[in-house]
């Protein structure tokens, strides 16, 4: 994506960075078709970007100890697409709103655990990608700020994506919400275990 790119993994396997301030950027970190990688400590400073963290087509990654403190939110914080699977994001930090994002392509069986911020989704993408998430994706132990897993028309499988939401127990709140084929939403806003 044309901008101020900091750092890019691309077909990896066995990755890692550490302990990294980035400032100014458009996109900060960019995984794409890599897998088996450690991100961690993470410090994110300056202006607004579009993607802090960009997660496509890769598998098995964790992002922990990330710190956003920049002068105006990303568009999307962290964002995980493209079939992207098995990733876990973890310990976020931040004075304002995290915005986690779903960017269509069915990424499915994700974890966000931990997001010690206020947050919400900011999902979006190309309509023509289909749904924004899989399943099996889960929310655990986050705070703050909670928004519909669905956008736009609730009967439009392209937009109603929540169906194909899995868990999330955290202190949401809102009122619980339980479905045997759907969203199992759990409010516990003093969550013992704050990160799988």
């Amino acid at each position: 994506e044309p901008g101020y790119n900091a750092l890019q993994f691309e077909n990896c396997q066995n990755f890692w960075t550490k302990n990294l301030t980035i400032m100014h950027s458009d996109n900060g970190i960019n995984i794409r078709t890599s897998s088996y990688g450690e991100v961690e400590d993470i410090s994110m400073k300056g202006r607004r970007g579009h993607h802090g963290f960009d997660i496509a087509h890769s598998s098995n990654t964790i992002i922990s100890n990330v710190n956003f403190d920049n002068t105006e939110n990303y568009i999307h914080s962290i964002t995980i697409n493209h079939k992207a699977n098995g990733n876990v994001v973890r310990n976020v930090t931040g004075p304002d709103l995290v915005k986690l994002d779903f960017h269509r392509n069915v990424p499915f069986s994700n974890l966000w655990t931990d997001i010690r911020a206020a947050w919400n989704l900011e999902s979006s993408g190309d309509g023509k990608a289909g749904p924004h998430a899989g399943g099996w994706n889960v929310y655990w132990g986050l705070s703050g700020q909670s928004t519909a897993l669905y956008w736009g028309d609730f009967d439009d499988w392209k937009e109603h994506w929540g169906i194909y939401q899995g868990t999330i127990v955290s202190g949401l709140q809102t009122d619980e919400i339980f479905t045997e084929e759907r969203e199992w939403y759990e409010d516990v806003p003093d969550l013992p275990e704050k990160d799988l």
